[in-house]
C-alpha cells in the first residue's frame, strides 16, 4: 500500500480518506503490493479531487503535517512521505508533487514513486511486469509514436541490459491516458554504469497550463 493509505487516526476522517485508507494497522506491518499505487477507480477520483488545492488543504485531507514530509531540495516541488512503498516487491519513495510556479505556487498536481535498480539482469523483467500491470489498469499506452526509446518496443529488454552494463546514458518512457484530468507515466533513466532510476507518476495533465489557482 502507499503511505497515503497508512495514516489512520480516530475522529472525523473525511470521505476521501476513507477511500484511501482501507486496511488496518495490523495489515500495514507487512509490506505487500496491493496495487493501490495505481490509483484506479475511486482512489483516482479522490486524488483528482485534490488537484489545484493548496498544500495545507491537501495535507489536512491526508491527516498529515508538513513536518511528516521530507522536502527533496534537489527536485523542487517534491515532498517525500516517511515510509517506502512496495511495488512488485521493490521499495519506492513516494512523493507528493506541488507546483512551484509563481501563478500556482504550492498547488497539488500528482503523486510520484521513485526507486533505483543496480541489477542489470533483474531490470528488464521487472520493468516488463510493471508495464503489463499498468496497461491492465489503464489500457494500451498512448505514448507519442515518435519517441524513440519506449518501454514497449520489441528490443527494449536487450537495449536496457546493454545500456546498464555499459553505462550508456539513455532514457526510456511510456505514457498512459487516464481520462480528461490525469496521465500516468513510467520512465527508466540510466544514471551511471549499473544504476537505473525508475519513476512512476500519476499526475494532472499539463498542471501549469490552462488554469490558475483561485484560492
Amino acid at each position: 500500500m502507499t503511505a497515503l493509505h497508512k495514516k489512520h487516526r480516530p475522529g472525523a476522517i473525511l470521505c476521501i480518506l476513507l477511500l484511501l485508507i482501507s486496511i488496518s494497522f495490523s495489515g500495514c506491518q507487512k509490506k505487500e503490493d496491493d496495487g493501490k499505487w495505481l490509483y484506479t477507480g475511486e482512489q483516482r477520483s479522490a486524488i483528482e479531487a485534490l488537484y489545484r488545492k493548496k498544500m495545507p488543504d491537501v495535507l489536512a485531507e491526508f491527516q498529515l503535517e508538513e513536518s511528516d514530509l521530507y522536502y527533496r531540495g534537489d527536485t523542487l516541488g517534491w515532498w517525500e512521505l516517511p515510509e517506502p512503498v512496495s511495488i512488485e516487491g521493490k521499495d519506492f519513495y513516494e512523493e507528493l508533487l506541488f507546483d512551484i510556479s509563481k501563478e500556482n505556487k504550492d498547488t497539488f498536481y500528482g503523486v510520484l514513486f521513485i526507486s533505483h535498480v543496480t541489477d542489470a539482469e533483474e531490470l528488464p523483467g521487472y520493468i516488463d511486469g510493471l508495464v503489463k500491470k499498468i496497461t491492465a489498469a489503464y489500457g494500451e499506452p498512448t505514448t507519442y509514436p515518435g519517441i524513440l526509446h519506449r518501454l514497449t518496443l520489441e528490443d527494449f529488454l536487450s537495449q536496457i541490459v546493454d545500456a546498464m552494463k555499459e553505462g550508456t546514458s539513455l532514457n526510456w518512457y511510456e505514457e498512459w491516458d487516464d481520462g480528461e484530468k490525469t496521465i500516468c507515466t513510467l520512465t527508466v533513466n540510466m544514471l551511471e554504469m549499473h544504476v537505473a532510476r525508475i519513476t512512476y507518476e500519476f499526475k494532472m495533465r499539463n498542471p501549469r497550463v490552462g488554469w490558475q489557482n483561485t484560492d
